[in-house]
């Protein structure tokens, strides 16, 4: 298991926070060839301060996994407090990956409510079956209020 963070966790690309003017939407970048792909690998997205509630978000991706039979799956969600896992997971059994593709959440979502701070991440819960990742790039959306 190896733990990735995006730039935007690193805090080398900002991130600007819904305040009570209005609503915020995020994008988060993820770049494959630095992050990794392997069964339990995670990979720090951001932090949400409290007070910050995520009302959508969408996940896309480039295909990652080249197999014929591509097996690439993840979990998104908050992690825990040492950033080693997604403890709660928003949406299980993302295979976007397999093929590239589109995420988004389910309207009625129990996270829509949420305003305590959370990191939010990914978690590889089934690796690659042959790891594509040079010039590979996912993209998430995070749709944030105040």
């Amino acid at each position: 298991m190896a733990a990735f963070k995006t730039k935007t966790a690193q805090g080398l690309t900002p991130m600007v926070l819904p305040d009570s003017g209005g609503d915020r939407v995020v994008s988060i970048p993820v770049d494959w060839s630095t992050a990794g792909a392997a069964t339990n690998d995670t990979i720090e997205l951001c932090d949400l301060p409290a007070g910050t509630a995520l009302d959508d978000y969408v996940i896309q991706t480039d295909d990652i996994d080249s197999n014929g039979t591509p097996t690439a799956a993840f979990s998104f969600g908050e992690m825990n407090a040492a950033k080693t896992d997604v403890t709660t997971a928003y949406v299980t059994g993302l295979t976007i990956g397999q093929t590239g593709g589109i995420a988004r959440a389910v309207t009625g979502s129990t996270h829509r409510t949420s305003v305590a701070a959370r990191t939010l991440g990914l978690k590889v819960t089934t690796g690659a079956a042959t790891a594509a990742l040079a010039a590979k790039t996912a993209l998430v959306t995070l749709f944030l209020r105040a």
